[in-house]
């Protein structure tokens, strides 16, 4: 039998290990609640506003981050298997109808939408283990598609500011050699400026995010591309593949080759 949930936040108040960094999850799609706080959501090259009663979707192997900038953050997190999911899309012939649920990103709820949500959490968490929760597990987690699928407010439009420029700016041309006067220079802003903002949007320096975007991106294309390690290196911007590998086993703690290996063993 298929896990259905690779974890399980749920009214999780404190900072945990991801707040404020930039990750994939290359095995699980993920729906995190926001029931009370402000910052900002990234999820590919889109910048979302965080508020009260809003749900990001992310699927596997794509690239988010959230900064929260209140003090008081409260959320619920749930990330389902993968093949959990795409076997319950294959079950229910509902493969186009889930992709195009996470494809919107960004939902805001009603009032009455974000308590019926909780208590849909609520539910899966009292359900999470144990063969005779299955149904009840299986119940809930399609109640809290079809909510989302249903809402009564729209999906919530990426922010149009000079970081969620620079971010896309960034993922156009992650292959080239981008520097901070390039990117600062690209949305009119001054270095420090510009610098300024961009860490108290996402959490981290340009810089920083620079580098996360060409590793995360390495590491979709070792997990489900056949490319050699010398082209990937190009393809992320690094001038030479050691450069490459010698970052990738600093940020990663494993060769690119290593993890390639452990991704097709996972999945093969």
């Amino acid at each position: 039998m298929i896990a259905a949930i690779e974890e399980l936040r749920y009214m999780e108040s404190a900072p945990n290990s991801l707040s404020g960094v930039q990750h994939i999850h290359d095995k699980s799609y993920e729906i995190l609640f926001v029931i009370e706080g402000e910052g900002s959501m990234l999820i590919g090259n889109n910048l979302f506003p965080v508020a009260r009663n809003t749900v990001f979707l992310t699927s596997k192997m794509e690239i988010h981050n959230i900064t929260p900038t209140s003090e008081k953050y409260v959320r619920n997190i749930i990330n389902l298997n993968g093949a959990y999911v795409e076997e319950l899309a294959l079950l229910t012939g509902s493969d186009t109808f889930i992709r195009e649920l996470f494809a919107r990103r960004c939902i805001r709820l009603s009032d009455e939408e974000g308590v019926i949500l909780k208590n849909h959490f609520s539910s899966i968490y009292n359900a999470r283990k144990g063969a005779k929760n299955g149904i009840t597990l299986l119940q809930n987690v399609l109640s809290l598609f079809e909510l989302l699928a249903n809402t009564s407010f729209d999906s919530v439009s990426s922010l149009n500011n000079s970081v969620s420029k620079a971010v896309a700016f960034i993922d156009k041309n992650l292959k080239e050699e981008l520097t901070l006067g390039m990117i600062s220079d690209y949305v009119h802003l001054s270095k420090f400026h510009f610098s300024r903002i961009f860490r108290e949007t996402t959490g981290m320096s340009p810089f920083r995010y620079i580098t996360e975007c060409r590793i995360t991106k390495a590491k979709n294309l070792l997990a489900y591309t056949e490319e050699s390690i010398f082209n990937i290196a190009e393809e992320v911007g690094f001038n030479t593949s050691s450069n490459f590998c010698n970052l990738f086993q600093k940020y990663e703690g494993i060769s690119p080759s290593a993890f390639r290996a452990l991704h097709q063993k996972h999945t093969g």
